[in-house]
């Protein structure tokens, strides 16, 4: 939503990461978003895996996650377009867009 009210990316990560809100640990993501450099720290494909598994267990114990399965879901779309070895943060780059370009080869 911040870009799209144009908003730069370096006042968002200002913003967000001086907020209780947001894990510490994802102000290291930064530097791999800004530079656009994904190499797997831990890959996008193991965290939605997590997700899938979460969301199964909380199904199976009747909770209801509904954020936990969009972002599942969002995971998956990811995965498909070709995100699926890269670190985690390449989220950003799939939701801010790069998910309309052409599939990345899978490994």
């Amino acid at each position: 939503m911040g870009k799209g009210l144009g908003l730069s990316s370096k006042m968002l990560f200002d913003s967000l990461l001086g907020t209780p809100a947001v894990a510490p640990f994802l102000a290291s993501k930064r530097e791999k978003i800004e530079s656009r450099n994904y190499e797997a720290e831990f890959p996008l494909r193991w965290m939605q895996k997590d997700m899938q598994l979460a969301a199964a267990s909380a199904y199976e114990s009747g909770v209801a996650m509904p954020l936990t399965n969009t972002a599942k879901e969002l995971y998956r779309l990811a995965m498909r377009g070709g995100h699926g070895t890269e670190d985690f943060s390449a989220i950003y780059e799939f939701a801010t867009g790069d998910h309309q370009k052409e599939p990345k080869a899978q490994l």
